[in-house]
């Protein structure tokens, strides 16, 4: 019984078999498939006879030695008055957008359909998080830290302090704040609970407020936020600018370009500028090797006149 079982599994039909014990040195071969009217079982044997007498069996015709426990049958619902019939007890598109997962017959269900702004509203409360995030970003590349009159400027300011790239960005994506281009009853974030910290330039979120805005107006929070998708929608028209930067030749690949000419033509005049100390320095070298034996033959000569001088005065 183990290989039959063995066997049905590994033939990758669609039917598990399984055994299961009924008592003490009795057990069934049992056979399960998918729900539904497209799968119902008929099991034959090929190239053994005794073990097909054993186990064919048609559930079309109710025939052979198996018996069937549980009747392949489609699921059968009626909605408004609609007859609808599937092959799952998991209905997904009857009515459109509403699972339905059956469990038992009933007469008669009433189902209650009501909107759900958990999404949404983690949806918005993610997309700001992210927005801070960058801001945090922009402000620790920007940062500056004060110093003394006459100071040298301090090493914890910022990578991009005064950079015009990040700038671009800054105000290219606040620009879109105030630019959904949509038709919506709301012109502003503010509107719908979003505002913007004057100080850090940071997204705050009134959590009733949009709670509210969602439960009261769905469509035209959506439509400020997001839009057609395509050309419409703050945050659309955001992610399109931020891509826009990101892009093979956008702002900021311009930007490393000209930083990587910028080292380059650096360490040009580096090396340059190193190869003309070393020759200067050579040249320094020799002049001063032949001035110390310049100074040495000096040195000698004056010696020999002060012994010429003394000889003279002893004569």
């Amino acid at each position: 019984m183990e290989a039959i079982r063995d066997a049905i599994n590994d033939a990758d039909s669609g039917i598990a078999a399984s055994i299961v014990k009924v008592k003490e040195n009795e057990f069934q071969l049992v056979l399960t498939a998918n729900s539904g009217t497209d799968n119902t079982m008929k099991i034959t044997v090929e190239g053994d006879t005794k073990l097909n007498d054993l186990l064919a069996y048609d559930s079309t015709t109710n025939t052979g030695n198996m018996q069937e426990l549980v009747k392949a049958e489609n699921a059968k619902l009626n909605v408004n008055g609609i007859d609808i019939e599937r092959q799952s007890n998991t209905v997904t598109d009857a009515p459109q957008g509403i699972t339905l997962t059956l469990t038992k017959k009933v007469t008669d269900a009433t189902v209650t359909v009501t909107k759900d702004d958990t999404k949404a509203k983690e949806a918005i409360k993610s997309w700001v998080d992210a927005y801070n995030s960058l801001v945090d970003t922009f402000s620790s590349l920007t940062k500056y830290t004060a110093v003394e009159p006459g100071e040298e400027a301090s090493d914890k300011n910022g990578a991009l302090l005064g950079d015009s790239v990040v700038r671009t960005i800054q105000t290219g994506i606040r620009a879109q704040f105030a630019n959904s281009g949509s038709n919506s009853a709301f012109k502003t974030m503010a509107e719908i609970g979003i505002t913007q910290d004057g100080t850090s330039g940071k997204l705050k979120i009134d959590d009733d407020k949009l709670t509210k805005v969602l439960k009261d107006n769905t469509a035209a929070a959506r439509e400020l936020l997001v839009g057609d998708g395509k050309e419409t929608g703050i945050t659309t028209k955001i992610a399109t600018e931020v891509k826009s930067y990101l892009a093979d030749d956008g702002i900021i690949d311009n930007a490393q370009d000209n930083v990587n000419a910028t080292l380059k033509s650096l360490t040009k005049q580096y090396l340059s500028v190193s190869n003309s100390i070393d020759e200067t320095v050579a040249r320094y070298k020799a002049q001063f090797t032949q001035l110390d034996t310049m100074m040495s033959k000096l040195n000698n000569t004056s010696s020999y006149l002060t012994q010429q001088f003394t000889a003279m005065n002893k004569s």
